[in-house]
C-alpha cells in the first residue's frame, strides 16, 4: 500500500518572530494539526505551486507487515476490532486494512499508527524502518494517528496513542519500547470505574490521538451510539510521565459543577457527548478546546429533555486544571447526530482594527463558528453567507452550498484578517490566499469573506 502526504498553506496567525527552537519545531510536524492550535500549516518552501506538477515518488514503505498474505486477507482493522469488543469476527475479504493516520516528522522520524496493530518509526528520507512496535492487546491503535512529548530533562521524548480497547500507550521514541515508569508496562487502562458507570468496557477507547500540553496528555473517548446507558465521554488529563490521572472534565455536569440542570431527567449514566474527534491547544493562554459530540443515543430525545450541555458544543477549560472556562452550544437537544469532531482552529484575526484571538469550528452541517477564544462569545463581526450574499451574524458563517467567489465582505470584517479554508466536516485547513480575502470551501465549492 503506497501513501502520501502533503501539506499546503500559509500561516494566519499574525504573531511577533518566533525564536530558533520554536522556528526548528515549525518545520516539523510534531502533532495532527502540525501545531496545538490545529492550523494544518508548513512553513517549508521548497514544494510551490510553479513545481508541485515535477513531484514524483521518492520511496514508498508498506503499511502491512511482511509476511502477511496478499490476497484473500482478513480485514485486520475490523478483525481487531471486533475481537477488542467481544463481537463476533467479520467475514474475511481480499482488501487492505483501512488507515485515516496523519505522521508526525520529528527530528528526521516520522512517527505513524498502521491498521495492523503496530507503531511503526522510519527514516523520513529514505523510508526505511525504524523500529516497529506491536500493541500487545488486541484494539487497535488509534487509527488517525498519535502524539509527541518532547520529556522534561529527566525523561526521553514519548509518543502517545490510545488504542481501541481503551489503554492509553507511551512509548520511547528512540526505540519504540514501552515507556518506563509510566502506568503498567508503559500502559495506562483508560476503562476505570469512573467513566464506564457500570457498562460493559467493551464500548471505550480512542480513535484519534491525544493532546499534550507541558507534562499532560489529555485524552478523548470513542463510546458507544446505542444504547444511551454507558461509558462517559469525559476529557482527562494524565502525567506523562507516570501516566497518573491529573483531571477530569465531566461531559456531563454533575450537581454543583457549571451548567448542571440542563438534563430534566435522562442524564445519569448518559453515554455519548464525547470528544471522539481532536483537541487543540492555546498553549500561551493554558487553554484546552474541546469539541463535543451528541448524545446517545443521537437520534431520540424524548428521555433527555432540555439543552443536553455539554453535547453539541465547544468547551474551553483550563489545560492545567479541567477548570471550565466557558462553552458554545452549537446546537441544542442534538437529535441529527450533530457531533463537533473537526479541529478547533486557533487565528488571530483583524476586526475594526484590532486583533482578535479567535476559535472557529465547523459543523457537520457546514456552518463555521467563530468565537473570541479567551471569552467564548462572537463579538468578532463574522456572518453568514446566505444564498451568495453576505448577511450581519456575530456568530456563525455558512459554509455550505455556496459559489465559487459568490460572497461579499460584510461589514466589521476586515478582510485581510481571515485567512483560512474550511473543509466543513473533518478539519479546517489553512492555504494561501493571495487577494487578502477569507475563503471558506466545502467539497470544492468556495466563498469569501
Amino acid at each position: 500500500m503506497k501513501y502520501g502526504w502533503l501539506a499546503l498553506g500559509t500561516a494566519m496567525l499574525v504573531a511577533p518572530a518566533m525564536a530558533q527552537a520554536d522556528r526548528d519545531a515549525a518545520r516539523e510536524w510534531r502533532t495532527y494539526g502540525h501545531d496545538k492550535g490545529g492550523q494544518r500549516h508548513s512553513p517549508l518552501t521548497q514544494i510551490t505551486p510553479a513545481n508541485a506538477a515535477r513531484l514524483a515518488p521518492a520511496w514508498t514503505w508498506h503499511m502491512r507487515p511482511p509476511g502477511d498474505p496478499a490476497a484473500p486477507a482478513a480485514d485486520a482493522n475490523a478483525e481487531r476490532q471486533a475481537q477488542a469488543e467481544g463481537l463476533a469476527a467479520p467475514r474475511r475479504r481480499a482488501r487492505f486494512a483501512a488507515s485515516q493516520v496523519t505522521p508526525l516528522v520529528v527530528d528526521g522520524r516520522m512517527y505513524l499508527t498502521t491498521p495492523y496493530g503496530r507503531v511503526v518509526a522510519l527514516d523520513a528520507a529514505s523510508g526505511r524502518e525504524l523500529w516497529a512496535t506491536p500493541i500487545p492487546t488486541a484494539g487497535q491503535p488509534s487509527i488517525r494517528g498519535l502524539e509527541y512529548w518532547p520529556g522534561d530533562g529527566e525523561h526521553g521524548p514519548r509518543l502517545f496513542l490510545g488504542t481501541r480497547d481503551g489503554l492509553l500507550v507511551a512509548l520511547d521514541a528512540q526505540t519504540g519500547a514501552f515507556a518506563a515508569g509510566f502506568g503498567q508496562q508503559g500502559m495506562v487502562e483508560l476503562k476505570t470505574p469512573e467513566v464506564l458507570n457500570g457498562a460493559s468496557p467493551r464500548f471505550y477507547g480512542m480513535t484519534s490521538p491525544p493532546i499534550v500540553f507541558e507534562n499532560l496528555v489529555i485524552t478523548g473517548s470513542a463510546v458507544q451510539e446505542f444504547p444511551d446507558k454507558g461509558a462517559a465521554g469525559d476529557v482527562r488529563a494524565w502525567d506523562a510521565r507516570t501516566g497518573q490521572l491529573v483531571w477530569t472534565f465531566h461531559s456531563v455536569p454533575r450537581p454543583g459543577e457549571p451548567n448542571h440542570g440542563t438534563w430534566s431527567g435522562g442524564e445519569a449514566q448518559r453515554s455519548g457527548v464525547n470528544v471522539w474527534g481532536f483537541l487543540t491547544l492555546d498553549a500561551a493562554r493554558g487553554i484546552v478546546y474541546m469539541p463535543f459530540a451528541a448524545p446517545s443515543w443521537d437520534r431520540y430525545g424524548g428521555d433527555r429533555k432540555g439543552d443536553n450541555l455539554y453535547s453539541g458544543s465547544l468547551v474551553a477549560a483550563d489545560a492545567r486544571t479541567g477548570k471550565y472556562l466557558w462553552h458554545f452550544q452549537v446546537i441544542r437537544h442534538d437529535i441529527w447526530d450533530n457531533d463537533l469532531q473537526a479541529p478547533p482552529l486557533l487565528l488571530d484575526m483583524q476586526v475594526k482594527g484590532r486583533t482578535v484571538p479567535a476559535v472557529a469550528v465547523v459543523s457537520k452541517n457546514a456552518l463555521l463558528f467563530v468565537l473570541d477564544r479567551a471569552r467564548g462569545d462572537g463579538a468578532l463581526g463574522a456572518g453568514v453567507v446566505v444564498g451568495g450574499r453576505y448577511r450581519h451574524d456575530p456568530l456563525a458563517v455558512a459554509v455550505g452550498g455556496l459559489e465559487d467567489g459568490a460572497g461579499d465582505v460584510g461589514p466589521g470584517l476586515d478582510g485581510a484578517g481571515a485567512r483560512a479554508v474550511v473543509g466543513a466536516v473533518w478539519s479546517l485547513r489553512v492555504q494561501n490566499v493571495e487577494d487578502g480575502l477569507g475563503h471558506v470551501a466545502r467539497e470544492g465549492q468556495a466563498a469569501q469573506l
